[in-house]
């Protein structure tokens, strides 16, 4: 029985096809992973290398296709080499490898293609495999750790394999094929499995490395998440979305809820009666799908034993393998809302005291501005007043007038019919003298006993004459019945009128002593009369 290389290449192509579609369907879901696309990419340079051998049985293209299938084995080979670079060094790995890869071009492009000697051809075709299988054994080495345990053993021992075999055919095709030529085929069909067998066993060990590099990840990234809800000092819960579903809780969350791990698995927080019925679950989901992540929800919580606690929540929605989870950070923040109760309390009461004192101060302010019996202005806001008027005369050519206002015989009044009496008609009287004085800028202050002040800005002589007339004859239309009064059987008034301008030389505390005395004149020339001062 002849050995058919051809047949057996056939099964070979077959095996190597079937390979290439299950390894490219494999990374469909790791296309991101640049170094599984090179791995591909090898295979399907070896797949056309091939090929390229099964075209050899034409005799007319048979040289051809051998430089053709050696140039696609190696580049598939090389392109394994590079992606195991990339896997393990990705940022390093044109640093790392362009001597090779340098050295591995320029032997294939002068003897493995080129080379008419088919000793030398398949000699250095040989070795440029076995090469690259020292080269990836070295860097499986300095990589191998323990969490790629598995996939790395598959490589190891493919490129051991394929170490030993192309070191026997370098030696075969230099010792025993010039005795032995019939061995040549022997030799081609080992080759045809030995590219096969890495390319299998490297694609599944390739498979294990990504698998278990992803366990490994999922692994670490499970333990950095519990590190850090652990290390959290709230309470955090991790549930499914669609029932609810405990998944993942921290310490602090069992401890405040008052349950184990053990107690919370399998449970939901509806079963377990976290949340006081199934509506303020519904409430919080549709708050959290909403807006896809929530801060300072609160809602009352429910431990074990039935106390209950007011609790902040802050949760995300978050997608794993397809499925959705809440994530919650939770903080009791009962006793902050009752301080926070407390202290809005005590800012309001804070708020009606100050109110009450400014309004107490306010009531003293005024107080010590107006007169307790009458309610007009005193003899200090008076002063202030005329102070103030005269400082604005001197400014402009306003005119500023002074009417001092003095009820007759009225020690007299007093003896008669009273204190009592004569403060009632100190009231009287000054609410004639506030009726009377029509503008907002006038003032009425009682000046002391039964003396009274009107101040009237921008007023000239006469209008202050026909001002003091009109209070006079006012005060007396009163009728309040004075019997002993001298000039009157009712209450009158002696007024004395003074009008200055920006001209008048005398200073301010001199201007209401001009009123003065001509109340004095109007007094001397028998009461209940008008007199102006002549200035």
């Amino acid at each position: 029985m002849t050995l058919d290389i051809y047949n057996v290449l056939i099964g070979i192509i077959s095996a190597a096809i079937f390979q290439f579609v299950i390894f490219a369907v494999h990374i469909r879901d790791y296309k991101k992973e640049k170094f599984l696309l090179i791995w591909l990419l090898g295979t399907g340079f070896v797949i056309t290398g091939f090929f390229s051998s099964f075209l050899a049985r034409n005799t007319d293209i048979r040289v051809y296709a051998i430089m053709v299938h050696n140039l696609f084995l190696i580049l598939g080979q090389g392109l394994y080499y590079i992606s195991l670079k990339k896997y393990f060094k990705p940022k390093d790995m044109i640093k790392n490898y362009r001597l090779d890869l340098g050295l591995v071009i320029f032997v294939l492009t002068i003897f493995s293609v080129f080379s008419q000697n088919i000793t030398i051809r398949m000699i250095s075709n040989s070795l440029i495999l076995l090469l690259f299988s020292l080269f990836s054994l070295r860097l499986l080495n300095q990589n191998r750790s323990e969490d790629i345990r598995r996939g790395s053993n598959l490589f190891i021992i493919s490129n051991w394999i394929n170490i030993v075999f192309w070191t026997y055919r370098i030696l075969a095709i230099y010792f025993v094929l010039p005795k032995f030529p019939r061995l040549y085929e022997m030799i081609i069909v080992m080759s045809y499995l030995s590219s096969l067998m890495l390319c299998v066993l490297g694609s599944l060990g390739l498979i294990f490395l990504i698998n278990q590099r992803l366990t490994s990840m999922l692994e670490k990234e499970k333990l950095k998440f519990m590190t850090i809800i652990e290390t959290s000092p709230d309470s955090v819960v991790v549930t499914n979305l669609s029932d609810g579903e405990i998944v993942i809780a921290n310490n602090n969350f069992m401890k405040k809820m008052q349950y184990s791990m053990e107690e919370l698995l399998d449970e939901t927080t509806v079963s377990i009666k976290i949340w006081k019925d199934q509506c303020s679950r519904d409430n919080f989901l549709n708050a959290i799908k909403n807006s896809e992540n929530i801060e300072k929800y609160e809602d009352y919580l429910y431990a074990k034993d039935g106390s209950k606690f007011l609790g902040c929540i802050s949760a995300n929605k978050m997608s794993i393998d397809k499925e959705e989870y809440i994530i919650s950070i939770i903080r009791d923040v009962t006793q902050v809302r009752e301080t926070e109760k407390k202290l809005l309390e005590s800012e309001r009461k804070y708020k009606e005291l100050a109110e009450q004192l400014k309004l107490e101060k306010e009531i003293a302010e005024k107080n010590s501005l107006t007169d307790g019996l009458t309610g007009l202005a005193n003899r200090r806001y008076l002063e202030d007043r005329i102070f103030y008027e005269f400082a604005r005369m001197k400014r402009t050519w306003m005119e500023l007038s002074i009417i001092m206002i003095d009820v007759d015989y009225f020690k007299l009044y007093n003896d008669t019919y009273g204190h009592m009496q004569g403060d009632e008609c100190l009231k009287i009287v000054a609410n004639e003298l506030n009726n009377s004085v029509k503008r907002a800028t006038d003032l009425v202050a009682r000046y002391g006993g039964e003396e009274f002040v009107v101040l009237l800005p921008n007023t000239g002589k006469e209008e202050a004459h026909m001002m003091a007339n009109s209070i006079k004859k006012n005060i007396e239309n009163l009728k309040i019945t004075h019997e002993l009064s001298d000039v009157s059987s009712y209450v009158t008034v002696s007024v004395g009128v003074a009008t200055f301008n920006r001209d008048t030389k005398l200073p301010c505390n001199m201007l209401i002593q001009q009123a003065d005395e001509a109340l004095y004149l109007a007094k001397d020339y028998g009461r209940n009369q008008v007199v102006a001062a002549n200035l």
